[in-house]
This record gives C-alpha cells, sequence and structure tokens, in this order.
C-alpha cells in the first residue's frame, strides 16, 4: 500500500521481486503533515482497504496466507497504534538469509567469503576457514531447519540453539549435493530462539535457516 500526495497505490510483490499494480487513484490522497489512517482488513473472502475513513480497494480474489510486515520508505514515518489479529493465523514458514547470520554475529569482512553458486539455496552463501568463524540467526517462532550444501573437502560445524550444543554436522560429501536441511529441531515453544554455526573443522559454508513462524 502505497500513499503520496497524488493519491494511493496497491501493490503485489512476488517472491522473486516483481512488483504488479492492483490498484490506484488519486482520491484520496494523503493529509501530508497531518497524520492518515489506513484500514487494511484481509478476509477469507478477499482484501480491503480504506484510507482515511474512504474505501479505496476491495479484491475479492486477494484472500491468501502469509506474513504480515510494515515498510516506510525513504523521508516517511509509520507509526501503528493498533493491530488487530483475530486468530493466530495459519502455521508458516519463513527463510532467514545467510547474510541476516553474518551481520547478526558481528562477524568481520574477512571471515566469512560470498560464494554465488546454485548449490545455496538461494543462488548465493558463504564459506569460511577461519578457526571458530561463527554465523547466528535470531528469531521469534517455533522450531527450524538449517539448510546447507555439501560437496568433497568441505568439514563440518557444531549447531547450537540458544546457547546449548544440539548438533555435529559434516558436511563433506563424494559429490556436490545441493542445498538441503542438515539439522532441525521441532516442535520447539514459541518464543526467541538463537540458532548459532560454528566452524568446528575444515572449509565450512553457511546458507539459510527455514523457521515455524
Amino acid at each position: 500500500m502505497i500513499l503520496h500526495e497524488r493519491g494511493w497505490e496497491i501493490d503485489e510483490v512476488a517472491l522473486d521481486g516483481k512488483r504488479t499494480v492492483l490498484a490506484r487513484g488519486d482520491d484520496p490522497p494523503s493529509n501530508g503533515p497531518v497524520a492518515d489512517e489506513i484500514e487494511v482488513k484481509q478476509k477469507t473472502d478477499g482484501l480491503f482497504v480504506t484510507v482515511n475513513k474512504r474505501s479505496v480497494y476491495e479484491g475479492r480474489d486477494m484472500a491468501r496466507t502469509g506474513s504480515i510486515g510494515f515498510l516506510a520508505q525513504n523521508r516517511s514515518a509509520l507509526h501503528v497504534d493498533r493491530l488487530l489479529i483475530s486468530t493466530l493465523g495459519n502455521p508458516c514458514r519463513k527463510f532467514l538469509l545467510p547474510t541476516d547470520a553474518i551481520q547478526n554475529a558481528g562477524a568481520l569482512p574477512d571471515v566469512w567469503k560470498r560464494e554465488n553458486q546454485l548449490v545455496f539455496k538461494y543462488g548465493f552463501g558463504y564459506s569460511s576457514t577461519t578457526p571458530g568463524a561463527t554465523a547466528k540467526w535470531s528469531y521469534y517462532g517455533k522450531g527450524f531447519r538449517l539448510w546447507a550444501p555439501r560437496k568433497p573437502g568441505l568439514g563440518s560445524v557444531e549447531v547450537y540453539l540458544d546457547g546449548r550444543l544440539i548438533a555435529e554436522v559434516d558436511l563433506s560429501e563424494t559429490g556436490v549435493m545441493p542445498s538441503a536441511v542438515v539439522c532441525a529441531q521441532s516442535p520447539l515453544a514459541r518464543g526467541y530462539h538463537a540458532v548459532t554455526v560454528v566452524q568446528q573443522r575444515g572449509e565450512v559454508v553457511c546458507d539459510c535457516l527455514e523457521v515455524e513462524i
């Protein structure tokens, strides 16, 4: 949902980043320096949007599952004073990228090296031979599944859940194996969790983490 001084626009963004305009109009426009009120209702029979008490969109074919998020563009401020969800929704999963883990661990730039290869889940990942190289994902949810490719010459990693060692994973293989689940933990109580991967032996890789929301 985009609101500006010239009107409004509702876009759909696919997983590959492709943006499709579902609807747009010039009335009502943004209130400018005065706060705007946007109401979005996702129901089983469609998507309904109002701007400043005026209905602007009814998408009867837009009843879908997914996660909820808010994004403010440059030079914009977003304030949400109430978010009402009638149910906990349906179980869903989300993938956290390797960049999330590298940055969250505070690793120095020369510890992990980026690799663009199709063996990784999303076409890129990181490798390291630095002793004790660490990658860490933090999330709020339940269980998780750790993804990584396997190939000749790779070593092993230790996997920690909330600071506790839960597995040692050997990433070596006689042939190149595309990214797959190498470690999983479920069910877990819903809450804040941290999954940490630490280099144990040889060259290791960091791919992505699939989490239950």
